[in-house]
């Protein structure tokens, strides 16, 4: 039955054109999703963003976190510039455009081990998942920016083309200071004994200090630290709590263990039968947690757990279509078990 439910969908295989129509259409869905899921609405997230490139600093705490990641205000201000078009729609525009690549790059991303299907199945999974992140009060355009930038420096890591990583740590650096965590990938993904991977480890985390200081002190903004911050772990933990004493499913901090679903099992499970890769990679998201939690991230914003999709959802499908359907042995995936890519 298998056998002949496979050849089925074979023929029915669409063309990359098909696939660039879908995700463009369900990015119009995410993004329609996104702006009408806020409390502000696009002129006044837009007027946040392009104030960010003039310079203004009257939001207080939200100036000094957002006021260092400027590549969308910049972006948003020379488009804006160059176009002659109005800020919100240029904001429209970008932020459809980014949603738009970050889909189509994780369904390339995916086909490095499975077939148009696989990868399909996958990146499905991403585009409606991803929608329980809607949920701070203004439009934050930094997300799906930050999953491009994530799913681009996986492919990298993983191709061991440490040049283009360098240049993406830096670029993605000027979005979201969360680039760190390709450092920590890189490190995993290497041959630890060799001179050679240390290097490029060293010149990974000094292009991110020196793009992420660099930043920081030609804006002057101020640096928050958060590591093991009492109010922030009071926060975290008691909202988790407040579901055993008030048994709401929907709670508000639960939404980082739908994001990810079943995959925070399937992603783990039989992990020594995985490509390198991905074994190594999903071994260092407790580390990734241990961050989140103690270092200054909220269960109430899963926002902030975007850069593990390119880790687990790979590393779940391969469980989940382990012997089935939908699968077949891309460039990254051994035919052999126990064979490390």
């Amino acid at each position: 039955m298998w056998s002949r439910l496979n050849r089925m969908c074979h023929d029915l295989e669409p063309n990359y054109g098909t696939y660039l129509a879908l995700y463009f259409s369900l990015a119009l869905i995410t993004g329609w999703v996104s702006f009408h899921s806020r409390k502000l609405g696009l002129n006044e997230a837009a007027a946040f963003q392009h104030g960010i490139y003039l310079g203004d600093r009257s939001h207080g705490f939200l100036s000094q976190v957002h006021g260092s990641r400027i590549l969308f205000p910049y972006l948003l201000h020379y488009v804006t510039t160059l176009s002659g078009l109005p800020v919100p729609y240029v904001f429209t525009l970008l932020r459809l455009g980014s949603i738009f690549a970050a889909y189509c790059a994780f369904h390339v991303y995916l086909k490095g081990w499975f077939d148009s299907r696989g990868a399909l199945i996958g990146t499905l999974f991403l585009t409606s998942s991803v929608q329980l992140t809607f949920i701070d009060w203004f439009e934050i355009p930094t997300d799906f920016v930050e999953l491009l930038v994530f799913t681009l420096g996986c492919l990298l890591i993983r191709g061991n083309a440490i040049g283009p990583l360098l240049v993406l740590i830096a670029v993605g650096t000027l979005n979201r200071e969360t680039t760190v965590l390709l450092v920590i990938l890189l490190l995993v993904n290497g041959e630890i004994w060799r001179l050679k991977h240390w290097l490029a480890v060293a010149a990974a985390g000094g292009v991110f200090l020196a793009v992420y200081g660099g930043v920081k002190l030609l804006l002057g903004i101020r640096t928050f630290h958060y590591f093991l911050d009492p109010g922030l772990l009071r926060y975290n933990f008691s909202g988790v709590l407040v579901f055993f004493r008030n048994l709401n499913i929907y709670n508000n901090s639960l939404s980082w263990l739908y994001m990810f679903n079943i995959f925070w099992v399937l992603a783990p499970w039989g992990l020594r039968e995985k490509p390198a890769f991905i074994r190594r990679s999903v071994m260092a998201v407790p580390l990734f947690l241990f961050v989140y939690l103690f270092g200054g991230g909220s269960l109430a914003e899963p926002r902030e757990m975007i850069p593990l999709y390119p880790v687990l959802v790979p590393a779940g499908l391969l469980t989940f279509f382990r012997d089935r359907i939908a699968i077949s042995p891309g460039p990254f995936l051994p035919v052999k078990k126990g064979a490390s890519s």
